[in-house]
């Protein structure tokens, strides 16, 4: 059940995460890369989604394999509101992650999204 949470997650389908969720799906169950389906939700830009696993409590600043976070995979993503809405759950900016152990700001930056080095920078 906990992949298909992942897929549903990845896809947005919200209706599909609530069920899963209500049937008793780990909001924080772990991928064989460690990843979560918050970190899927925010690193396709699936705002809403985020928002539903974040409001069932789905850990923020959890970290996969290589350190990565969902606030990594959205900045790195160019996904000004799903960093938004990662910031306003508290999303650490500060941990390092990938092969380059560079910030969500430092990502963002590196990849030109300007919209999310604003907000991280604020």
């Amino acid at each position: 059940m906990e992949i298909a949470l992942h897929i549903s997650a990845w896809r947005g389908d919200i209706a599909m995460v609530r069920l899963l969720l209500g049937k008793g799906a780990e909001v924080d169950a772990r991928d064989k890369d460690r990843r979560t389906p918050l970190q899927w939700a925010s690193w396709a830009g699936k705002e809403e989604t985020a928002r539903e696993l974040l409001s069932k409590n789905a850990n923020v600043n959890v970290r996969d394999t290589e350190n990565r976070t969902a606030l990594y995979g959205a900045a790195g993503g160019g996904f000004t509101e799903v960093v938004r809405c990662l910031i306003l759950h508290k999303a650490d900016a500060m941990i390092r992650g990938g092969r380059g152990r560079e910030t969500a700001l430092e990502r963002a930056r590196n990849k030109k999204y300007n919209d999310v080095v604003a907000l991280l920078s604020s």
